[in-house]
Order: C-alpha cells, then structure tokens, then sequence
C-alpha cells in the first residue's frame, strides 16, 4: 500500500507537468494570503510549509469539531476519544507537540491530556492555516510538531449590517446545531456577536451498536469589537464555551444502566469544561514598518463528574499572554521581522482527586527573522532564544511525603533556528526547501505524573528531571499551480532527541499496569502529496486526489505509538450556476486507509478500511439575502471500522456508522443608515 501510494502520487504530479507543458506562458501562479508565518504573504513565498482549510466545504462545515475539520489535510488525523473528544495528530505528533493559536495567541487548555479536545465552536470561523514541521523560532516551545491557526470571521463590509443563522441536524447521533450572528461595521469602528448551542445523543456504529454514554452538549458566544484610528488599528475578542462530554469506559454498562436511546442527559460520569478568551489585536503602520502588540487573558476551568453531580476532579488554568512583532523593509529586497512573546500560567486543584500538582509557570521567547527577495531565489533564515520556568507547589492529595513525587522547580532554555528557500523553477513551478529546529519542555503529568489514569486503567509514573525535546525537521518539495490545476509532493524527515513516551514497566499496582515516562531519540518521515484538476471541457467540475504515508520509530526500540496509517483520498467536485440567482454544488470523496501493523509495544494494529462522504448544496441569491441548503453524508456505506488513532478501540468500541446531515442557513445585509 505504501509503495503504491507513493507511486500515484508521483505519477498524477508528473501528469500535472505534462498537461502544462505546452501552456506555460498563460500559467500564474495562484497563493493564498496567509498569516500564521512570520508574515501576511502567500503561502508560495515562504519556505514553511502552510495549508488552509475552506471552512465553506460543505463536508468540513459540517464536522462535529474543528480537528475532524483540519483531518481534510494530507497527513492530518483525528486522535480521539469519541466522535466529540479528538485533537489534532499532525504527521503523527499530538497534544503538546502541537501547538493552537486563537486569534495570534497561544490556546492552553490542558493539552497534555490526551482526552481533552480542543472545546472551541466550529462555527463563526473564516479559515484554518495549518504549518506542518517546526515553528519554534517564532512561537517558543510546543510548536515542535506544526501550528494551527484558527482566525475567526471577519467584520461585515463598511455601511453594512449583516445578520445570520443556521441549523444543522444529523441521524447518528440525532445530534442538533443552532447558531445566530449579528455584525455591522462603519467607516471607522465594527463590532459582532454569535451565540450557539449544539446537542448530541449516543453514537451508534456500523453495526447499529450503540457506544453509551458517548453523548455531548456545549454552548458558545463570541463575540468582536474594533476601531481604526489614523495608522492605529484595534480588534478585540471574546469567547465563552461551555462543554460537556460523557466518558467512555470498557465496563460502561456494568454501572451506568442504558438510558433512552436519544437522551442527552449527562446522568453518568463526563467532563465540564469551561473556556474564557479574551484577546486584543492592535497594529500600528509607519511609513516603512509596522508594529503589532498582541495580548491576552484565558481561564480554562475543567472539572470530573463522577455521576449525580458529585465532582472529583476540579482544575482551573490561568493563562496571561503578551507578544510583541515588528516588521520592516530593510531594503526592495530585505525583510526583517523580530518578535517577543511572554506568558504566565497557574494551574490550580480544587477537586479530591488530582492527577496533577499546582503550579506556576512562565516562559518567554525572542527572535528575529530575515527574507532576501532574489527574483527566482527566496532566502529565508532566522534564530531565537527562550527559557521556560515550571515551580510545581505542595499539593495535597498529589505531593504526599512518602508516595508522590515531592515540590520541584525546572528552569529550561533553549535556541532555536530555521532556515529555507524557494526556488521558481518554471512559471507556476516552484522547488522548497526548509530546516527548522524545535522544542519542547515536558508537561506537568510528565514531570509529576504518580495515580492512576482512569480513563485508560494504567498507573503512570513521572519524572521531574526530564530533559527538553529538541527535534530538527528537513523538508523539501515540488508545487506547481494554475489556474486549472494544482499539484505538490514534498517529503519530510524529523529527528527527535529526547523524545518524551510512556513505557510499559514488568510492576503493577494492585492489579494496574505501571507505566512509566521516560524519554529516547525517536524519527519520522514520510511523504505526502496533493493533485487537483478543474477540467475545462466539463465546465464546473474537478477531480483531487490526495494521500500520505509516513513511519515513526525509535532506534533499537521499535515504532511510535499511535503513527497513522497510510492514506489517499479521492474526490470528485461540481458547481453549476442553474440561473443567476440559484447555484448548485456537490462533492463526493473516498478516504482508503491503509492497515497500521507496525504498532508500540502492547498496541494492537489495525485492518485498512474505505469510507464515503458526499454532500449537495442549493443556494440561492436573493435581493439582500442568502438562502442555503445542504444535505449529506459520512461514511455512507456504515462501514464498521477501527480508527487507529482511536483511543478506544482498545476497548473493543468501533467508530462512527453512517451519519446524514441536513444543513440550513439564511444570511442577510443591508446598508446601515447614515
């Protein structure tokens, strides 16, 4: 399967080049604006490798949550505990080693657990930008693995006043969206508001199989503010998000009865998880440079109820964040660009049971980048230096003489550096190369980690004297872009010093499996590619085809854990203007993944398995509205299937069935009055 994947992904690339050979003086090359880099520029004038994701997808849009979103990517996939618990596995890195960026600024909510999911609506969203590899030199630690961008909607056009609402339903899970929006922007101040709330029942598999307690709910306000005066600009956010997911346990049934089968009543054990965001965005231009000052606030409360209200577990996050870039044109060709960012967190304990001590931790970054414009040849490069301070605090319950690892202080630094170019071959026709360094420090359960993990009935072990995981990524590719077609391949080599995993020990505790956290050098590498066609004899239709393979392993230890399988997926598109006031969209796709035999110690491996997806838009332009509507489908042939980055299959829980979806959306605009 790997050989093969490997082959088409070459073979549809060179088909690309073929196509264009005769038409190169028309081709131009298309990019789009993006900004999780160093700076606002096209993704095909930087070295580091950047994707977006089209949150109008009507297939995306639909997805129960901003990681199923981003698994539209080659090398993207879904590590998760149900169909609402998932985070992000970017080119087989997770939690901590990916690091999330909200409106600029980092998001901490507990990553280091593996079944906390991100919690943030994915509604109200104007893109995802995805940078795949390393980023440290700009973000600090955490961004080791790649770093995702979520910008939220945009202010409504000036002199106008724009409202909107949705619905979306779906059969699996029986599972409800609502979500309404009011915005207006004049000519120099705009402010927005959207609130929402979704509801989901039990998943039920592909053998009609229902997974209990399975079930969620969240409710959500967002809402924006800002200004423009003279060369100042200032926009302000807030987020509220209020989640609860049900947990999933291997003996579920033996202490938690089946209730009604469409019940979302959080009568058994689950999570409650309540975010608050508040950032402010500020930029001022000079004549040859621009200074942003980014700053922020966030309260991640997260709590365990263990049945009929009673909570164990209760932890409350404080994060306070500053980052500070400057941007100037040295000359017609230079660009320099030097950034610093602090952040100050506290975690705290409130509940009877805790896996993790309180503590206080602080870390800062700074560093400058430099981009040479040659023509044909871009040149990039830059270094950074950071240090990161974690004091854990006597923790009752945690930090007990005689069984717990006792109070500790850790005081890392670290550089970092990257260094890349891009090369115009041909027009549209471009070669990529990056080197990128790293880091990450290890996180509280890491260092502290001495209880049992309920969720998955292992004893783990800490240790406070780990080092930092350092890691240096090699990248290079080929892309060419048209206006009918779009192509790149590019392969990736990133090698781990340190790496952080928990290994399986001969003890255990009264019957548990004692693992413990121990750290060894670790690689993985990997190819991924993407072929897309806008066939212009079929006007409105395109055919994409896009995959990936990779492997992880340790030298002289055996694989990674949890390395996704080999992938490639193909998909048909079709848009078609009925009259100048109807349009009508479609898509469908199959996701073939390949068997994951090369597993852990102790970690099963899973068979290969093929989906379908498909989905139908009509919309519908009205004088000041916009009516949609939108139906589909995932795993339309309720294929009964093992994720491999299923954290319950384990458990002998199967993932999603057949899930239809029925979405609507009416949006409105009008010029305000003067």
């Amino acid at each position: 399967m790997i050989r093969t994947l490997t082959c088409v992904i070459l073979m549809g690339f060179m088909m690309v080049l073929q196509q264009n050979a005769q038409c190169q003086d028309s081709i131009q090359y298309l990019g789009e604006v993006v900004v999780t880099g160093f700076k606002e520029e096209k993704a095909s004038e930087t070295s580091v490798r950047v994707e977006t994701v089209n949150t109008k997808d009507v297939l995306v849009a639909n997805s129960s949550n901003i990681t199923n979103m981003l698994s539209s990517l080659p090398s993207v996939y879904a590590f998760s505990t149900t169909n609402a618990i998932s985070k992000p596995s970017i080119r087989g890195l997770y939690g901590n080693r990916v690091l999330v960026l909200y409106n600029g600024l980092k998001l901490d909510n507990q990553q280091w657990q593996d079944e906390h999911g991100l919690g943030l609506a994915n509604f109200g969203i104007k893109k995802l930008e995805l940078v795949k590899g390393p980023l440290s030199v700009l973000y600090g630690t955490d961004a080791c693995g790649g770093v995702i961008n979520i910008i939220d909607e945009e202010k409504a056009p000036t002199g106008k006043k724009m409202w909107d609402a949705g619905t979306n339903f779906n059969t699996n899970t029986g599972g409800m969206l609502w979500q309404a929006a009011i915005k207006q922007s004049r000519e120099n101040k705009w402010y927005g508001l959207r609130a929402g709330y979704e509801s989901s029942a039990d998943y039920s598999d592909g053998k009609h199989q229902r997974v209990l307690n399975s079930r969620y709910n969240g409710y959500y306000l967002k809402a924006f503010a800002g200004f423009k005066k003279g060369n100042w600009q200032s926009v302000n956010h807030y987020q509220f998000a209020f989640n609860n997911f049900g947990f999933v346990f291997s003996d579920m049934s033996s202490f938690f009865k089946a209730d009604n089968r469409w019940t979302r009543a959080m009568a058994g054990p689950h999570h409650k998880v309540m975010l608050n965001l508040l950032s402010s965005e500020n930029k001022r231009v000079f004549a040859h440079s621009v200074l942003e000052v980014n700053a922020g606030l966030q309260s991640n409360f997260r709590a365990e109820d263990e049945g009929g209200g009673a909570l164990s577990l209760i932890m409350h996050l404080a994060n306070g964040q500053l980052r500070l870039k400057y941007s100037r044109s040295i000359s017609a060709k230079t660009f320099l660009v030097v950034t610093e960012q602090t952040s100050f967190e506290m975690n705290r304990n409130y509940g009877s049971r805790k896996i993790v001590p309180d503590a206080n931790m602080f870390e800062t970054n700074a560093a400058a980048y430099i981009k040479h414009n040659l023509g044909k040849l871009m040149l990039e490069y830059g270094g950074g230096v950071g240090t990161r301070f974690i004091n854990s605090l006597p923790t009752p319950q945690v930090n007990t003489a005689g069984r717990d690892i006792a109070p500790f202080a850790q005081w890392w630094q670290f550089p970092t550096a990257m260094t890349g170019l891009v090369y115009k071959l041909l027009p549209g026709l471009q070669l990529k190369a990056n080197a990128a360094s790293g880091v990450r420090a290890p996180n509280l359960a890491e260092l502290s980690a001495n209880g049992l993990h309920e969720g998955i009935y292992t004893y783990e072990l800490g240790d406070p004297n780990m080092k930092t995981e350092k890691n240096l990524n090699l990248e290079t590719g080929l892309y060419f872009s048209s206006q009918s077609f779009n192509a790149g391949i590019s392969v990736y080599r990133n090698a781990y010093r340190d790496f952080i995993y928990l290994q399986p020990t001969n003890r255990d505790w009264f019957g548990f499996p004692v693992y413990e956290y121990v750290q060894h050098n670790a690689l993985i590498q990997g190819v991924e590619g993407n072929v897309s066609w806008a066939i212009p004899s079929l006007k409105g239709l395109s055919v994409s085809i896009k995959g990936n393979v990779l492997s992880g392993k340790m030298p002289g230890l055996g694989f990674l854990p949890y390395m996704p399988p080999a992938r490639l997926c193909p998909a048909i598109s079709y848009q078609h203007v009925l009259s100048p006031k109807w349009t009508l969209a479609g898509k469908v796709e199959m996701v073939a993944m390949a068997a994951q035999h090369k597993t852990a110690a102790e970690e099963p491996s899973s068979p290969g398995y093929n989906l379908y997806n498909g989905s139908l838009q009509l919309s519908h332009e009205g004088k000041n509205a916009r009516y949609s509507f939108s139906a589909g489908g995932q795993n339309l042939g309720n294929k009964a299937y093992f994720s491999h980055l299923s954290r319950i299959k384990t458990l002998g829980f199967l993932n999603m069935g057949r899930n239809i979806f029925i979405s609507i959306k009416i949006q409105s605009t009008n010029n305000l009055k003067p």
